[in-house]
């Protein structure tokens, strides 16, 4: 069973639309063999950008994740974006982990662009940020039955 960490940091940015649309910035994937890391151009210069989403670009990059905006090696496109995931063998994976609704949401959404209705089973992508509550607090040992695996 192949299993692979997906980390995805990025920008959400206010769409023409009214909704926020959320553009990845630096791709990591991790399997049990290699680790593959990404830093894809912006989908827009920085002054081409309203100013609430310049806005919403310098609170990102000084409190959240420190990516400069502007950096990148990757043209953003979803050719490549789909090259990345394909590349790496997401689609061959049986399960994903992501931490963040965001990125689950944001990874399901292209996946299930990537697979036609036909064709393979989509990998079973997990929030593990569900389990942090557990590891935060674990039940007490005397609960915790070792005996079964």
């Amino acid at each position: 069973m192949k299993v692979v960490a997906v980390d995805i940091q990025g920008f959400m940015l206010l769409s023409v639309g009214g909704g926020y649309e959320f553009y990845p910035k630096e791709i990591t994937i991790r399997d049990a063999c290699q680790v593959s890391h990404y830093l894809m151009k912006p989908p827009m210069r920085f002054h081409e950008l309203t100013n609430a989403n310049k806005k919403q670009v310098r609170y990102t990059e000084r409190n959240i994740h420190g990516i400069s905006y502007s950096s990148g090696n990757i043209e953003y496109s979803e050719c490549a974006l789909n090259s990345i995931l394909l590349g790496n063998y997401l689609l061959s994976a049986h399960i994903i982990y992501v931490r963040g609704h965001q990125k689950l949401d944001y990874l399901k959404k292209i996946l299930s662009q990537l697979v036609p209705s036909s064709h393979q089973h989509l990998p079973k992508v997990v929030n593990v940020e569900k389990f942090d509550n557990w590891w935060n607090n674990p039940p007490p040992l005397a609960q915790v039955d070792i005996t079964t695996g």
